[in-house]
């Protein structure tokens, strides 16, 4: 009986997360900082596994000028034994905001020293620096993460880097090696040239 109310509660609260985070990314997309920080810092609290609704409080925070109060949250997040590399990243962002560039470069460096540590890492920790525009930074990353563990094929993520990058020679050297291993991709490489 226990275990049916427990499921029966878990089910009903589901979508109730769900319409929250819906319109937290609302507010914020929308530019409303303080009501999207209000639903994420509720989101967040629920869901401490959560790193989206995480990320996103840390984002409302410093969309608003609280960057004390977002390197708070970061800096939880990187304390213990389940460090996630990607809030090195964020840690990073939160002081180039700030203009401390040479403070940002030493945690994203951070950031990148996970890859070291688990090549498992590189996936979410070079998106991440590809979504704050860090291209070099990425590729770091995947070039690292290929060279540790040659399983991983980082190929297109480092081919569309390098187009938006400009660097067109290496794009295409990418592209090359993704379709020489897995030839699936060829459709995939020929799209992107044709554009």
């Amino acid at each position: 009986m226990r275990k049916l109310l427990f499921l029966l509660v878990i089910i009903l609260s589901t979508p109730g997360f769900a319409q929250n985070s819906a319109l937290g990314k609302n507010y914020f997309e929308r530019g409303d900082y303080e009501k999207a920080l209000v639903i994420f810092k509720k989101l967040a609290q629920q869901n401490p596994n959560r790193t989206d609704f995480l990320t996103y409080l840390i984002k409302s925070h410093q969309q608003l000028e609280n960057f004390e109060e977002a390197e708070k949250i970061i800096r939880e997040r990187l304390i213990g034994r389940r460090q996630i590399p990607k809030f090195y990243i964020e840690l990073g962002h939160n002081y180039a905001l700030q203009e401390k560039d040479s403070l940002a470069k030493v945690y994203y460096e951070k950031a990148i020293k996970g890859v070291e540590d688990n090549p498992f890492n590189a996936y979410t920790i070079g998106k991440t620096f590809t979504d704050y525009s860090l291209l070099d930074e990425a590729v770091a990353t995947y070039e690292l993460a290929m060279k540790l563990d040659p399983e991983r094929d980082y190929n297109s993520q480092l081919a569309r880097i390098y187009g938006e990058q400009g660097d067109l020679g290496k794009m295409f050297e990418k592209y090359v090696e993704l379709v020489e291993a897995s030839p699936g991709y060829r459709a995939t490489a020929q799209r992107n040239f044709s554009y």
